[in-house]
C-alpha cells in the first residue's frame, strides 16, 4: 500500500523523461542544442541546469529526511552538544531553501505557471522567513525599510523545535513549530513538482502516445495520494484507490494493471 509521495517520486519521473530524449540526441552531432530544444525548454537553460534541479532536490530531500527522523539532536542525541543542534537546524532551513529555488527555477524553465502564484503559495508557509532570520540573515534581515535582529531562544532548541522561539527586536511573531513548517513544505514542493512533471509531460509527449499514458498514469496516482488518498495494488486485478480509515477502506475506483506486485 501506498500512502505517501516523495519529492524522489518525482525525481524520478523527471529522469526518466530525460533519459528518453536523451537517447535521440547520440544520432545528432550538436548534442545539447538538440536536446534542450527537443525538451522545450527556455533558451536560458541548459539540460545540465535541469539534471542539476533534480540532484539538488533529491540532496536536499536526504536533509529533510533526516531532521524528520531524527530531529536537531541526530541520532546520537548527545546531551549538551548544542553544536550539533545549530548544525542540524542550520542544515535542514537551507535544505528547504534549496528546495524553494529549485522549484523556481525549475517553473521558469518550462514556464509552467506564473512565478507569483507560487510565490504566494510559498509566503504563506512561514519556514522561508524561520530559514531568513535564523539561518542566514540574524543580524541583517531588512523587510521594506524595516530593519530587524533576530536571535535564537537556545533552550527550545531541541528535539523536533516544535516550540522554537527566533526573538526579534520588533518583531511579535516569534514561535515556530519546526517539525509542522517543514512537513507543510515539503507538501507544498510536492503540489508544485506535479504541476511541473505534469507541463513537462505535455510538452514532450503527444497525449494519445504510450509514454504520455504511461507517465499521466503514474501522475494520477500520485495526485490521489497527494490529495489524501491510498492505493492498494492487487495482483492480476488492479490498484485499487481510496481512503483509509482505521479499520477498512473505501473503493473510489480502480485502474486496471496485469503487474504481479508479489512475484520475486
Amino acid at each position: 500500500m501506498k500512502t505517501e509521495v516523495t519529492i524522489h517520486d518525482f525525481c524520478r519521473l523527471l529522469r526518466s523523461i530525460f533519459d528518453i530524449l536523451d537517447k535521440k540526441r547520440s544520432k545528432n552531432p550538436n548534442k545539447e542544442p538538440f536536446i534542450a530544444k527537443k525538451f522545450k525548454m527556455d533558451p536560458e537553460y541548459t539540460t545540465e541546469g535541469f539534471l542539476t534541479a533534480i540532484y539538488s532536490l533529491e540532496d536536499a530531500e536526504l536533509a529533510v529526511g533526516d531532521f524528520l527522523e531524527y530531529g536537531v539532536e541526530g541520532v546520537t542525541k548527545l546531551k549538551g552538544n548544542d553544536g550539533e543542534r545549530y548544525l542540524r537546524l542550520y542544515g535542514v532551513l537551507n535544505a528547504v531553501y534549496m528546495q524553494y529555488l529549485t522549484c523556481r527555477e525549475l517553473i521558469r524553465m518550462f514556464k509552467v505557471q506564473s512565478l507569483s502564484e507560487f510565490e504566494k503559495d510559498v509566503d504563506e508557509n512561514r519556514i522561508i522567513k524561520l530559514r531568513n532570520i535564523a539561518a542566514s540573515h540574524s543580524v541583517n534581515y531588512k523587510v521594506g525599510k524595516t530593519r530587524d535582529y533576530y536571535k535564537i531562544t537556545r533552550i527550545t532548541l531541541s528535539g523536533y523545535c516544535e516550540r522554537l522561539n527566533v526573538i526579534g527586536e520588533n518583531d511579535t511573531d516569534y514561535e515556530y513549530n519546526l517539525l509542522k513548517e517543514v512537513k507543510d513544505f515539503q507538501c507544498l514542493v510536492n503540489k508544485w513538482l506535479f504541476k511541473i512533471t505534469s507541463k513537462i509531460v505535455s510538452l514532450n509527449f503527444e497525449e494519445s502516445s504510450k509514454n504520455s499514458q504511461e507517465y499521466l498514469t503514474e501522475l494520477e496516482k500520485l495526485k490521489i495520494i497527494l490529495d489524501g488518498d491510498a492505493i492498494i495494488e492487487v495482483p492480476k486485478f488492479g490498484v485499487v484507490i481510496g481512503q483509509i480509515p482505521t479499520d477498512n477502506y473505501t473503493i473510489v475506483k480502480i485502474i486496471e494493471t496485469d503487474e504481479n506486485l508479489f512475484e520475486n
